[in-house]
């Protein structure tokens, strides 16, 4: 280990797509940026489940790829912070914190409503 180590958001995070490949890397830069919207779980039994959502799309790897992040259910929503919920606790049984494909039972979808500036 090095005396000052690089924190690993610094290491991963880049400020844009790399110079020798920005033009194909366009496809997925486009969506850099924060989005809101809804993500829709259809159950097996016909029922469906709605959960607010944020999603982030940045640019990492030396500006080789686009990483995608998905909050269910948005932070502004939830309680208070450092206070989990059972919508913040992976594993348990509630269906609103069961991602899509989960234990075979759901499949999802998603819609995004509005972008913000990154």
């Amino acid at each position: 280990m090095t005396e000052a180590p690089e924190r690993m958001l610094d290491v991963l995070g880049a400020a844009g797509p790399h110079a020798d490949h920005s033009r194909q890397l366009m496809l997925y830069g486009q969506s850099v940026g924060a989005w809101e919207g809804t993500v829709v779980v259809h159950r097996r039994d016909g029922t469906r489940h709605e959960e607010s959502c944020e999603v982030h799309f940045g640019w990492v790897l030396e500006g080789r790829a686009v990483q995608d992040v998905w909050i269910a259910t948005v932070r502004k929503d939830r309680g208070e912070p450092g206070r989990p919920t059972d919508k913040d606790i992976y594993g348990t049984r509630s269906a609103s914190t069961t991602p899509s494909g989960t234990r075979g039972r759901s499949s999802g979808s998603s819609r995004t409503r509005s972008r913000t500036a990154a």
